[in-house]
């Protein structure tokens, strides 16, 4: 299944790492990302992904990190296909 995730997180250096780990560790791929400034403290990250497990489990988890202040589903791109 293949999902499109918006994240808004403080712009600190290693925040992205921090995503990134999360989201591996959950089993989930990143197939796109695309980063940009909102401003000088804040950073929207948009990341496609992929995986089998529940896309509540990344989003939950992604959620309780420190850094993130905003965590949605914006899609999810298996059903978008299909209609």
């Amino acid at each position: 299944m293949t999902f499109a995730l918006e994240i808004i997180a403080n712009n600190k250096p290693e925040v992205l790492e921090r995503i990134f780990r999360t989201i591996r560790h959950r089993g989930f791929n990143v197939t796109k990302v695309s980063a940009h400034l909102l401003s000088r403290s804040e950073l929207q990250v948009n990341v496609d992904l992929y995986g089998e497990r529940e896309i509540h489990l990344i989003t939950q988890q992604l959620e309780k990190l420190y850094d993130v202040n905003h965590c949605q589903l914006t899609q999810d791109l298996a059903k978008a296909a299909n209609n």
